[in-house]
């Protein structure tokens, strides 16, 4: 242990008396994985992830979804708000065909249908929460962008009231 932590200190030291050619030189060096090697073509992971969950609905659908664990197609359609019959139906088609989405048909009269997440979803709501962590930062900056983020995303998106009628009262 007592080696590492010298061959550590050693590299500090010469790190520092280094010229910032060399500087720049080991910075060029280094290996930094880019966000998309093929920006927008078919190997661009970036794309892909985009592509399956993009949309204006799918991510609101997810997160009823996920908050609500099973759901039926009436329970969805209330919850997010703005959403037509037809874009629901398309969005929960094209989630299911992409295995985001399980659907469940009963077989009783009448018809009973459910929605849960599959596991490889449920891997996706920790980095979804985040970007909603995000969202509300870079919302918090002006009237509008706080005006539409509550008012067009569904009540799961939706900041508490208390932060609403605060961020209301300090920009007024």
């Amino acid at each position: 242990m007592l080696l590492l932590n010298v061959v550590y200190f050693l590299y500090q030291v010469r790190s520092f008396y280094l010229s910032s050619k060399e500087k720049d030189t080991l910075r060029k060096n280094e290996t930094k994985e880019p966000l998309c090697e093929d920006i927008a073509g078919k190997d661009c992971g970036l794309k892909k992830v985009i592509d399956t969950v993009g949309g204006k609905w799918k991510i609101m659908i997810l997160c009823v979804i996920d908050k609500n664990e099973v759901v039926r197609y009436g329970e969805l359609s209330r919850s997010i708000h703005g959403i037509t019959n037809t874009m629901l139906a398309n969005s929960l088609k094209e989630l299911e065909a992409d295995s985001l989405v399980e659907r469940k048909q009963y077989d009783e009269m009448p018809v009973r249908v459910e929605y849960t997440l599959t596991e490889k979803t449920k891997s996706l709501i920790p980095i979804l929460l985040e970007l909603k962590k995000g969202a509300r930062k870079t919302c918090n900056h002006c009237i509008n962008c706080i005006f539409n983020c509550c008012q067009s995303a569904s009540k799961y998106h939706q900041p508490d009231r208390d932060w609403w009628y605060f961020s209301m009262l300090s920009i007024n």
